[in-house]
């Protein structure tokens, strides 16, 4: 094991036209240089993944903002958006095609055939 390495100091004091003893050092200065980065890339893809769970919140934010922006300039009030949004809950919370409340949903007023 210890006799490819000293081929590669003898190699690298060679090319670098050093002594081996500063050759050695040098290489274990760029392997603890090339751990370290690995160290920092690890962190780096860490820090990613967290920003990644950030985005997601914040881009659905931005959708909700969309749409009602898109109601308000349909022409749907304040009244109406929070009307339609207690009907989605209230649709919501029932089970499949029933309201909490047990009234269907009447899909020939939304227009979607079922």
């Amino acid at each position: 094991m210890v006799l490819p390495w000293a081929g590669y100091v003898h190699e690298y004091a060679m090319t670098n036209n050093t002594d081996l003893t500063t050759a050695a050092y040098n290489i274990v200065k760029n392997l603890r240089t090339y751990k370290q980065l690995e160290g920092l890339q690890a962190a780096i893809e860490q820090a990613k993944q967290q920003l990644n769970m950030l985005d997601t919140p914040t881009a659905q934010k931005q959708q909700i903002l969309s749409t009602l922006m898109n109601l308000q300039l349909a022409g749907f009030s304040k009244k109406d958006i929070a009307e339609l949004t207690g009907v989605i809950k209230r649709w919501s919370q029932g089970n499949g095609d029933t309201f909490g409340n047990g009234s269907k949903l009447d899909y020939n007023l939304i227009g979607v055939k079922h």
